[in-house]
């Protein structure tokens, strides 16, 4: 009885830190969301001319960008095997908890080496560009900020937007 508790108390936190870890970084698309660093560097690529990059420059991003993915996917390979060995282990006549305690710490090392990745990346990106290149950078609007909401969105909502925030047809206001 006491076995399966411990079993029981294992599983809800394994399923509870997977979903927060899930919601952090790897340029991985979660849930369609993509990994915020990956977004800065998306960005820096998408107006690398407006800030004043060169072809090398925006090159080096790029090759960055593609070592950083091709890192990342191999980890994420590595973490579902790992998922897939817990859930095997759950699946055994004899349920050896230290055994899927060292998968789990396993499991979230690579997790963590992952958002590492995609952190050293950026800030290897980011002292690639001048100081007057980050100026600008940060004037350029942020598209997130000014589009509609996704309320608005999924129920096809005609929105205007005012000084409170965006209003609805339906006299909803949303920030």
């Amino acid at each position: 009885m006491f076995n399966k508790k411990v079993v029981l108390a294992v599983i809800s936190l394994v399923c509870l830190t997977s979903f927060s870890f899930a919601q952090s970084c790897g340029g991985k698309k979660v849930q369609n969301k993509k990994c915020p660093i990956m977004k800065k560097v998306c960005k820096i690529l998408k107006n690398g001319e407006a800030i004043g990059l060169s072809q090398t420059e925006i090159q080096k991003i790029k090759n960055t960008k593609r070592e950083v993915k091709k890192k990342q996917i191999k980890l994420n390979a590595e973490i579902e095997i790992l998922g897939l060995d817990i859930k095997n282990a759950f699946h055994q006549e004899t349920i050896n908890t230290s055994e899927i305690n060292r998968l789990i710490d396993k499991k979230f090392e690579f997790k963590k080496e992952r958002v590492k990745i995609a952190v050293a990346a950026y800030a290897k990106i980011n002292n690639m560009l001048s100081q007057e290149q980050k100026t600008k950078l940060k004037a350029l609007p942020n598209p997130e900020k000014n589009s509609i909401p996704k309320k608005c969105k999924k129920k096809k909502q005609q929105c205007s937007k005012d000084e409170k925030g965006y209003k609805c047809n339906t006299n909803i206001r949303h920030r």
